[in-house]
């Protein structure tokens, strides 16, 4: 897939025929079957880019608007929006979404529980084997690292699945504040700031069915392309938690030297700095 133009310079706001803003709720239509929903109590709505989202800057789609006492419908022709309640935020019984047409269309509602999410990642696999895990609780008198019992883990919700829609709630995620920074003002993309306080919503809905090509296209215009691992990371690592000193770490690899053994990471841990 090629990287479009626009994300060689990501710009999280979005064009202003994009927006629908309807009391204290916004719908922004990034393409035919990707919204971003947001309520605000204050109606201040964030433009910034986030921790999770760099690229708002999309081709706007055609879409259609109709407004009703206190409400609208949005139809891109692919999802059928319908917040009945725009003072109030986005909930099961004010907020809708129809994906799709006819027998194979499907309903989500803000709450709704996906049931055939297709996973996302794993944040770490220590302690692991297999799906099951085991939590670190203790040392023992001898200095000897206690561990609960074997239980059963699962991935976390990925941007893809069998339900037809995914929801990649950013209302929490940290922005990026041009204005903002220690000790002066950060350059370029911003320094990491706090949401404003109150009571806010910012939902984004990928509505692709199953179309998975999709939904990743939409989803790398959105929080950026993944660039391909380089080369040597695909090589032989050697890494082990444990407090060597430099002249250990040239002693191990002398020793993969002399046994003609290529490596090409060797990973410090967590030594290269102090405590704290």
């Amino acid at each position: 897939m090629a990287v479009p133009r626009s994300l060689m310079n990501p710009d999280p706001r979005a064009r202003p025929a994009a927006s629908v803003t309807v009391d204290r709720v916004r719908v922004t239509v990034l393409t035919p079957r990707l919204l971003r929903l947001e309520h605000a109590a204050d109606r201040q709505f964030e433009d910034r880019g986030s921790t999770a989202v760099v690229n708002r800057r999309f081709t706007v789609p055609d879409f259609e608007v109709r407004e009703h006492a206190g409400g609208f419908v949005l139809d891109t022709g692919e999802v059928t929006l319908t917040v009945a309640d725009a003072s109030r935020p986005l909930t099961r019984s004010t907020t809708s979404a129809r994906i799709g047409r006819g027998r194979q269309s499907v309903t989500w509602r803000p709450g709704d529980r996906a049931r055939t999410n297709l996973g996302g990642t794993a944040r770490t696999l220590d302690n692991c084997r297999g799906r099951e895990v085991r939590e670190l609780v203790d040392l023992d008198p001898d200095g000897e690292l206690v561990f609960s019992d074997w239980t059963r883990w699962d991935l976390d919700p990925g941007l893809l699945s069998r339900d037809g829609w995914v929801i990649l709630d950013d209302s929490t995620s940290p922005v990026f504040d041009p204005d903002a920074g220690r000790p002066e003002p950060a350059r370029g993309r911003g320094w990491p700031t706090a949401r404003p306080a109150g009571r806010r919503q910012d939902l984004y809905l990928f509505a692709h069915g199953t179309d998975h090509r999709g939904a990743l296209a939409d989803a790398a215009a959105l929080i950026g392309p993944q660039p391909l691992p380089p080369r040597y990371a695909f090589g032989y690592w050697y890494s082990r938690f444990w407090a060597y000193t430099d002249r250990d770490l040239l002693d191990i690899a002398e020793r993969f030297d002399t046994m003609d053994v290529p490596v090409d990471v060797m990973v410090i841990d967590m030594d290269w700095h102090l405590p704290g």
